[in-house]
């Protein structure tokens, strides 16, 4: 056995290990059990972090030096099982993808080199770009992968289908890319319909199942680009009305169940006949949110839900949101929008190990975003993005709740000690200040939920890349809260706890916290997260934590650059605040984790 492939094995076992530990906060413990649990798991998270480290340093070793012919074909064949078997970490890949590239480049290891850049493209796609705002295929690769299509007859079978999951992907991953084109999009379609049809494919899979099957599946999937219909060109409205019909009139003929249509191509017949004036909008909702809760009753009956059917959940949903926008009654949009409510948190990612945490988070959360104009208010709004969003990032949410604590009594101090401090802020939020503290508390880290697990999970040591990743947050957390009427009052906050008071240091080092009207939340924010994030022995991995005693000195050590000196004072002022502080940090930390546990169970 080789050294590369014992420390990638040592490597796997120890992502299971972290996923173990990551599945035990789901176990509905009794709190003994409960804390326990999360005081070995930060302990055990610490020692992987360490062993981690180890690991990595001796992989990065080799890496930079001369590998045999051996030892590369040792770590490209445990690089294949390692992507086949879903242990894809961006820190262990991107240096070894980078080392095979360099190795296998310009080669006639055509099998190989399809393989690098098709993992190339995925993992910069799913981790690096995806929820960056430049949602597309990696640029560089792309062109490489197609290239290969001169090679065809010299791939092995499933360097074949990889080759036409890379087409798929080229032309269906796209629709999520803010800047998508339809109608450029088409003209992919028929350049790989003309692939698939030329006399070599056909010749060596024009009968193979499983190549057959991914083909098919791109064909009949790019009809949920109807979506785009409104910028779609005359040629490609024909072709969809054309091909949903046909396709259609053959589940008819075959006298499929209402459960069994293929979800894609029969929103395409139902759109494009409202389109020709065949059918009403109204009648068009109606259809298809009986087509959707008829593969709901039938998903629950079964608890059968695999890839292909969890992005139908997920495009299902989308659509009829776009439709009933289309709607004149409020009163069916608001009966629409509770069904999907329902299904989406019933249905949404369960059983997902399948699908990366990136894509499930983005998802996620630009799901809640398109629900947020049908609801009422600023705590229904809340209560949705928590149900759909935070709860399902534990530790995450644990947090928040902490800070949210923290903040309550921060606020209620500053309100009869100093009320003056607050008098910048706008009079909306005046009307209940603890509870606007509270939402900051809960809402500041909302930009977390579109960032890849591993980076939130503490599993090892971040690499400087994914610290770029997680600085990111902030700003995501921003345009999240921003894009709403009801939230925006708490964009601020998102964006600059992490900002010095100062502004002299911190991230985004772009955003300047004095020239906000919510300062005084952005500073009262960050020393609660501060002191949650230093004293928290539960769901923390880090080497040691501190007590309340430590972290105030530090809070005064620092007031006036890193912190707000007024509200640091306070707590010298106010020692019934110091103490409530202290106790929430220190002996009242368990149960107000454990309840905040036990609440989030209810939806997961």
């Amino acid at each position: 056995m080789g050294r590369i492939k014992n420390i990638l094995e040592d490597y796997c076992k120890n992502i299971d290990k972290q996923r173990e530990l990551n599945d035990s906060l789901l176990l509905d413990l009794d709190k003994e059990e409960w804390v326990e649990k999360m005081r070995s798991r930060s302990i055990s998270l610490r020692t992987l972090t360490e062993d981690n480290a180890k690991l990595t340093s001796e992989l990065s070793a080799m890496l930079s030096g001369t590998l045999s012919e051996e030892e590369y074909a040792e770590l490209y064949s445990m690089t294949v099982q390692m992507y086949q078997s879903d242990y894809v970490d961006f820190e262990v890949f991107c240096p070894i993808l980078k080392k095979l590239l360099d190795k296998y480049d310009n080669t006639n290891k055509y099998n190989r080199r399809l393989f690098i850049y098709d993992a190339t493209n995925y993992i910069y796609n799913e981790v690096y770009n995806r929820g960056s705002g430049e949602m597309h295929i990696y640029r560089e690769m792309t062109p490489k992968v197609f290239a290969l299509e001169e090679h065809y007859a010299e791939l092995e079978d499933q360097g074949r289908y990889a080759l036409l999951v890379a087409h798929y992907n080229d032309i269906l991953v796209e629709t999520d890319d803010p800047d998508f084109d339809v109608n450029h999009s088409y003209e992919k379609l028929k350049e790989t319909i003309a692939f698939w049809n030329s006399p070599l494919v056909q010749e060596l899979d024009g009968k193979n199942e499983k190549i057959m099957d991914i083909y098919s599946r791109l064909i009949s999937n790019w009809t949920m680009t109807v979506k785009f219909l409104d910028d779609a060109s005359e040629e490609v409205k024909a072709y969809l009305s054309k091909y949903a019909e046909e396709f259609h009139q053959k589940e008819l003929d075959d006298k499929k169940e209402l459960w069994e249509y293929d979800g894609y191509v029969y929103a395409a017949f139902l759109r494009m006949r409202v389109e020709a004036g065949l059918l009403t909008m109204d009648d068009a909702v109606d259809a298809y949110l009986e087509y959707y809760l008829a593969v709901l009753k039938n998903k629950e009956e079964t608890g059968e839900i695999d890839s292909w059917m969890q992005q139908l959940l997920i495009t299902m949903p989308e659509l009829l949101i776009l439709w009933i926008r289309k709607l004149s009654d409020p009163e069916k949009k608001r009966k629409v929008i509770e069904v999907l409510m329902d299904g989406v948190n019933k249905t949404l990612f369960r059983n997902v190990e399948h699908l990366t945490s990136q894509f499930t988070n983005i998802t996620l959360t630009n799901w809640c975003l398109s629900m947020m104009p049908f609801l009422s208010n600023a705590k229904e709004k809340e209560d949705w993005i928590f149900k759909l969003l935070v709860k399902k990032q534990l530790p995450t949410y644990l947090h928040s709740v902490m800070v949210a604590h923290f903040a309550k009594a921060y606020a209620e101090t500053v309100m009869e000690r100093k009320p003056s401090l607050f008098d910048s802020l706008p009079e909306a939020v005046k009307k209940d200040v603890p509870s606007f503290f509270v939402s900051c508390g809960l809402l500041h880290d909302i930009g977390k939920t579109q960032i890849a697990d591993v980076i939130n999970l503490q599993g090892r040591k971040l690499s400087d890349i994914e610290i770029g990743f997680i600085r990111r947050h902030p700003r995501y957390g921003y345009n999240f809260l921003i894009r709403d009427e009801d939230l925006a009052c708490y964009a601020d906050v998102a964006m600059g706890h992490h900002r010095f008071h100062d502004g002299s240091m911190g991230y985004p080092e772009d955003y300047d916290p004095s020239a906000s009207p919510y300062r005084i939340a952005v500073d009262l924010i960050r020393i609660c997260d501060t002191l949650d994030a230093a004293t928290d022995h539960l769901g923390r991995s880090y080497q040691s934590t501190k007590n309340f005693q430590m972290v105030w000195e530090e809070l005064k050590r620092d007031a006036g650059t890193s912190f707000n000196p007024e509200l640091v004072a306070l707590l010298d002022e106010a020692p019934e605040l110091a103490e409530k502080l202290r106790f929430l940090c220190e002996e009242g930390r368990e149960d107000l984790m454990y309840e905040a546990y036990k609440e989030s169970l209810k939806i997961c």
